[in-house]
């Protein structure tokens, strides 16, 4: 969902770091894929539409950079970086290993009432699949929860930044993919 330049002003919390803020919201923005690889990103033009002067917005850049989601080319310009297929194999690699310990340990682990809330979560996805909208949050959701339920809440915080490289291609293909493929 793309977000109108004059909302994203009232999304900053002035009592909350400014630069750690903008940093995620690029970041979520490229994940989602409303700014897509290939583009070119104006230091000016992303300061006025969050309100801020440009030098968030450069510190923001080189930060973006080191993840590999932008890359500045002096002279040219801040660009969205493609989709590296190795990053996503890597990211999937990692994941799989870390979910299969996680559902290893959330089937020895897991409380009635977490089961239960999982398949209510499963359910929601269904649905939220059906409908179109929303189940990128309802899948992060159910994940989180399963690692919870495993007790390695940790373990899922540590995968966020290697997997939103494979996140990117979730979320540019997730329209497109049939029912069965979306819901885990």
């Amino acid at each position: 969902m793309m977000i109108p330049a004059s909302d994203r002003t009232s999304m900053l919390d002035a009592t909350a770091p400014i630069g750690a803020q903008l940093i995620a919201s690029l970041r979520a923005r490229i994940v989602t894929g409303e700014l897509t690889p290939g583009t070119r990103l104006s230091e000016q033009d992303i300061a006025n539409d969050y309100g801020l002067s440009r030098q968030p917005v450069r510190e923001a850049f080189i930060r973006l950079a080191g993840e590999r989601l932008v890359e500045v080319r002096p002279q040219r310009g801040t660009f969205v970086c493609k989709i590296d297929a190795g990053e996503v194999e890597v990211s999937r690699f990692v994941r799989e290993a870390v979910e299969a310990d996680i559902l290893r340990l959330a089937a020895t682990h897991a409380d009635a009432a977490a089961v239960a809330e999982l398949e209510r979560q499963v359910a929601a996805q269904e649905r939220l699949a059906r409908a179109g909208e929303g189940f990128m949050a309802a899948d992060e959701l159910f994940h989180r929860t399963l690692a919870e339920a495993a007790g390695r809440a940790g373990a899922w915080a540590h995968l966020q930044p290697i997997k939103m490289h494979m996140d990117r291609v979730r979320h540019l293909t997730a329209a497109e993919l049939p029912l069965d493929r979306r819901v885990s």
